[in-house]
């Protein structure tokens, strides 16, 4: 059960019941009931909470790249936004990867590179990922 039918069903039989709420005899809502909406409020917040994250993260490119114009990025919806985040995120995270990945000094110039992807790619959860689980561990050894 969906917790807007949980809440339009307690709503219903709390208003036929009369001001307290509860008729003669009812107990309350069961623990699993109360579970049941409890777990459908964490999912329902888990869901605003990345949308909202998505969301952020959408604007602050679009200020970032341009403070004067809004609207030069046009996503017909954040499912688009998301596909081009992860798309430039795993792109990005691949350059950085052959940038740093055969334990050879940089020059200048490739460095700056890497150090342009790091940051323009900060807030970039495909990016981290990619990179993070692609950057081989080291083991730091004690003498």
């Amino acid at each position: 059960m969906t917790f807007e039918k949980l809440l339009h069903a307690r709503l219903t039989v709390s208003a036929a019941a009369g001001p307290g709420g509860r008729s003669e005899g009812d107990s309350g809502p069961t623990p699993e009931t109360l579970e049941g909406v409890r777990q459908a409020i964490r999912t329902a917040l888990g869901a605003a909470s990345e949308a909202d994250e998505t969301v952020a993260r959408a604007l602050r490119g679009l200020v970032a790249d341009h403070p004067y114009d809004f609207g030069s990025d046009n996503y017909a919806s954040l499912k688009e936004y998301r596909e081009t985040e992860r798309y430039e995120g795993t792109r990005d995270a691949d350059e950085a990867l052959k940038l740093a990945g055969d334990g050879r000094s940089l020059g200048d110039a490739e460095l700056t590179r890497l150090n342009t992807l790091l940051a323009a790619n900060k807030d970039n959860p495909f990016f981290a990922e990619r990179f993070c689980r692609a950057t081989p561990t080291r083991t730091a050894s004690r003498s």
